[in-house]
């Protein structure tokens, strides 16, 4: 099976600005996402999904620097940049990220793509939810995802990427993998000013080992922060 990893990223978030790219000790937060998926699956290319704004010019660079493939394309038009993805490289799914999730726990990420199964349409851990918000992961099937395109409708099917799924899920073969615990309350992901201070606490407190925690450990320390 070939998978795809697709992040998405863009400077214009409303309640933090280019929250991708602030530093979080000694790198951007867009990076530390990447070394947290990487860290457990090293050898599954991975591509950075951003828009053809100036605005968003900055990501490209960095992923220039890291080597990380990068993809530009609408602005408000975000499923439009995974079809055009699915349309030119060879994969079976493509797995989606959003970059503003640094606790990200690529463990959790390996175990789901253990779990895949090529019938499937979409494999997904948030339907409903019982991870906490900012390990939301979602695996969707290439050549599904090309034939579904023409039918999203909604502002939201074209923002949101999988919500055409989600509100048609009686006619796809879908899988939701459910925590141990119901723990869909619980934010780990960088929403408000304050989640970004709160994480750079957190990281600056525990130092680089912080990154190949899993995210039930950082459970354990992060609502001390």
């Amino acid at each position: 099976m070939k998978f795809l990893f697709v992040i998405q990223a863009r400077t214009g978030s409303k309640r933090i600005p280019n929250k991708v790219l602030k530093q979080i000790t000694d790198k951007p937060l867009l990076q530390i996402v990447i070394d947290r998926i990487k860290l457990r699956n090293p050898t599954i290319p991975m591509i950075v999904c951003t828009s053809d704004l100036t605005a968003d010019n900055p990501i490209a660079e960095l992923c220039s620097d890291l080597k990380i493939e990068c993809f530009r394309g609408s602005h408000l038009n975000v499923a439009s940049r995974f079809y055009e993805i699915c349309k030119s490289n060879n994969f079976d799914a493509f797995v989606r990220i959003c970059a503003d999730s640094p606790m990200i726990d690529g463990a959790l990420v390996k175990s789901m793509i253990n779990h895949w199964n090529p019938d499937l349409d979409l494999l997904t851990n948030k339907s409903p939810r019982t991870y906490p918000k900012g390990q939301s992961i979602e695996f969707v099937n290439r050549d599904t995802f090309l034939k579904s395109y023409q039918y999203f409708e909604s502002d939201e099917d074209f923002e949101h990427v999988t919500h055409y799924f989600h509100r048609n899920l009686d006619y796809f073969r879908y899988e939701n993998i459910r925590n141990t615990e119901d723990q869909s309350k619980i934010s780990l992901a960088i929403d408000e000013p304050v989640d970004l201070l709160r994480f750079e606490s957190f990281a600056k407190q525990y130092g680089p080992e912080w990154v190949e925690l899993s995210f039930d450990k950082i459970l354990g320390i992060y609502p001390k922060i």
